[in-house]
């Protein structure tokens, strides 16, 4: 029968740190869109009816965000008839407004293609949007960052992983 190793709380409390920061950089990450590529999907599927400054079909998309919630956004996008027959208030709201003309839906696009076109509708400068998120952090951070991650690849990565579950014991 195997043994299975006992961690101390320090390396427990290590092992935390390292999996929150590493968590929170992914998490970051994923919510920054590229509004150099926002832009191209916008045009491609946006402008016939949307303008950033201006209402055309639809109303103005410029700095959308921060009228409405990220998810929330989409969902709208992705199938917004969904989210008027699932009783959303406020897209009801949106759809009597626009006298229940529907929004085409969008399902052949990721939510990462939606960050960008929501990045692009933000309309911050593409140099300051499109910056990476490593600039975000402190150097004393970055260190940190990597001091974690070094040590979790060379003290817990052979029997933790941070994005899916293994079946093995520690030894």
């Amino acid at each position: 029968m195997k043994s299975v190793k006992k961690h101390s709380q320090f390396q427990k409390g290590i092992l935390s740190a390292v999996v929150f920061l590493l968590f929170f950089s992914l998490h970051i990450s994923a919510q920054t869109g590229n509004p150099v590529k926002g832009k191209e999907l916008f045009n491609s599927n946006c402008a016939a009816c949307h303008k950033l400054d201006k209402k055309l079909i639809g109303p103005a998309l410029k700095g959308v965000t921060e009228r409405r919630d990220r998810e929330w956004l989409q969902a709208w996008i992705k199938d917004n008839q969904a989210l008027i027959k699932s009783g959303d208030q406020d897209a009801k709201d949106l759809f009597e407004e626009y006298n229940k003309m529907p929004m085409q839906a969008f399902p052949q696009l990721s939510e990462q293609d939606i960050d960008d076109i929501l990045a692009y509708t933000d309309d911050k400068p593409v140099a300051q949007a499109a910056a990476p998120v490593a600039s975000s952090v402190s150097p004393e951070e970055q260190l940190a960052i990597d001091e974690g991650e070094s040590l979790f690849k060379a003290n817990c990565a052979a029997c933790h992983k941070l994005d899916k579950k293994i079946n093995r014991t520690c030894s």
